[in-house]
Order: structure tokens, then C-alpha cells, then sequence
């Protein structure tokens, strides 16, 4: 598969919201750092491309959740709008999961440097708001979690889901 191709293909993100404990959480990932790997270090959903074998966008997030965090999710319960990646040919489709139990999450250490549930409740604070620097863009939108930026896509993703969670 050539690189014009492998770039159109649809990708998937897993929101997973854990409804279990003093008040809901959100799963990200903070990237394993790899040479050449442009998302190296950063925090994201779990996420990946569709593959061949994948019968759908949602199967697509349900496997990689399975494969960069050890999570087996359970059907969606509701589908985000498409976000398109700025600088990369690819549209993503995100999918929401609920949890009501605090599963292990197990890093895939390739993939997954760590694993953290963020507070719906700090995600939506003023206080955590921030703007980010890349490569000498910016600023960017950003919310900021203990050393952990979240930003780009990742943050429209979750603001977009606060949005719909505030009406």
C-alpha cells in the first residue's frame, strides 16, 4: 500500500468515559517517543487507522483501545462528528464508550509510554485551560494536566465532547 493511499484511509479514536468513582474520567494515552514518529510524547485517545480486518470505524477504536491499553470495550454508546487532522490527509471518526467499573489498563509500551484518567470535572475548568507551542506554531488551544498538554486534535475532540455534555 503506497503512501497516498495509506494517508486517505479513515481513522478512529475510543473516548472512553469511566462513570465510576467521585465523578466521571476520561482515558488518554501519552505516546511511547519514537524516532520519526511525529505524535512521539504526546497525549491522545486511544486511536489508530482502519485496517482490512476492522469491520467498521467503531471496531477500528475497540481495537486499538484493546491493543494500546489492554481495555476490551463494550458497543459504543454514541458517535462524535468527524475531525479532519490539520497537515494529514485523514478524517477521524471518534466513538464514546462508558464504563461503570475502574478496569486495569496495561500500556503497550511500543505504543503507550502511560495511561491516565483525567476529570471530566478538571477537563472543563478554567483553570486548566492553556495554550500550547509546536515546532514553533502556535499558540494552540491546550489543556493542561499535571506535567501532560493536551492539545490538536485531541483537544477539539474533547472539547467538542464537554460542549455536548454542557446542554
Amino acid at each position: 500500500m503506497g503512501a497516498a493511499e495509506r494517508s486517505r484511509r479513515p481513522a478512529a479514536t475510543a473516548l472512553i468515559l469511566n462513570l465510576r468513582g467521585p465523578g466521571p474520567a476520561i482515558l488518554f494515552v501519552e505516546r511511547t517517543i519514537r524516532r520519526g514518529d511525529r505524535w512521539s510524547g504526546q497525549m491522545a485517545l486511544p486511536s489508530g487507522r482502519r485496517e482490512a480486518g476492522d469491520a467498521d470505524l467503531a471496531a477500528t477504536a475497540r481495537r486499538e483501545a484493546r491493543q494500546e491499553v489492554g481495555l476490551q470495550l463494550p458497543t459504543p454508546v454514541g458517535r462524535l462528528g468527524r475531525h479532519r487532522r490539520a497537515r494529514v490527509r485523514v478524517t477521524v471518526a471518534t466513538f464514546v464508550f462508558t464504563l461503570d467499573r475502574s478496569p486495569a489498563v496495561v500500556p503497550h509500551p511500543a505504543e503507550v509510554h502511560a495511561a491516565v484518567w483525567v476529570p471530566v470535572a478538571h477537563l472543563a475548568s478554567r483553570a486548566a485551560a492553556t495554550s500550547n507551542w509546536y515546532r514553533g506554531m502556535g499558540p494552540f488551544p491546550a489543556i493542561r494536566y499535571g506535567d501532560s498538554t493536551i492539545w490538536g486534535l485531541t483537544h477539539r475532540i474533547v472539547t467538542g465532547f464537554l460542549r455536548l455534555l454542557d446542554r
